[in-house]
C-alpha cells in the first residue's frame, strides 16, 4: 500500500511537470510566432523599438 501511494505521487509530480513543460513550449511558440511576423510588420516593429530605445536615451542624457 505505502508503494502504491508513492507511485501515484511520483506520477502526478511528473504529469504536472510535463504540464509545465508544455506550457512553457507554449509560451516559447508564442514567442517564436511573435518574432516572425510577416516583413512589414516585423519591420515597422524593429523600426517602433529602434525609435522608442533610441529616444528614451535622447531624453535621459
Amino acid at each position: 500500500m505505502v508503494m502504491e501511494s508513492q507511485k501515484m505521487e511520483i506520477e502526478l509530480i511528473d504529469t504536472h511537470y510535463r504540464l509545465r513543460l508544455s506550457l512553457h513550449y507554449r509560451k516559447l511558440n508564442f514567442l517564436a510566432v511573435f518574432w516572425h511576423l510577416d516583413d512589414l510588420r516585423n519591420n515597422a516593429f524593429h523600426f517602433y523599438l529602434t525609435f522608442f530605445i533610441s529616444y528614451s536615451i535622447h531624453i535621459k542624457h
